[in-house]
């Protein structure tokens, strides 16, 4: 936005400036639940299960917090349900925005 607010004698210095970084796709966390990992106990650890304004819906680990699993979605996701242990067998049902 702020390129378009430039000036035409500005335009240059501010491409060379920002052309070495790189794009971000940022997105909007919609819905969040979470899931045992291992084990179902109190003290258990649990994954995080996140759905996106970018349909998406990912489960992450949550010793590295990394992806575990990646999953995009027919609509933005706006309701999550999460049952059993990851490692083990769950279900997640998922209530989307559209579909």
């Amino acid at each position: 936005m702020t390129f378009l607010q430039l000036e035409p004698e500005d335009l240059q210095p501010f491409i060379s400036v920002f052309k070495q970084i790189p794009l971000k796709k940022q997105t909007v966390v919609t819905s969040m639940t979470v899931l045992y990992k291992s084990y179902s106990d109190d003290d258990a650890a649990r994954c995080l299960i996140i759905g996106t304004e970018n349909k998406d819906l990912y489960v992450l680990d949550p010793a590295a917090f990394t992806f575990l699993s990646r999953m995009h979605l027919p609509s933005v996701p706006v309701f999550i349900s999460a049952t059993g242990i990851y490692d083990v067998d769950y279900s997640i049902s998922v209530a989307c925005r559209d579909a």
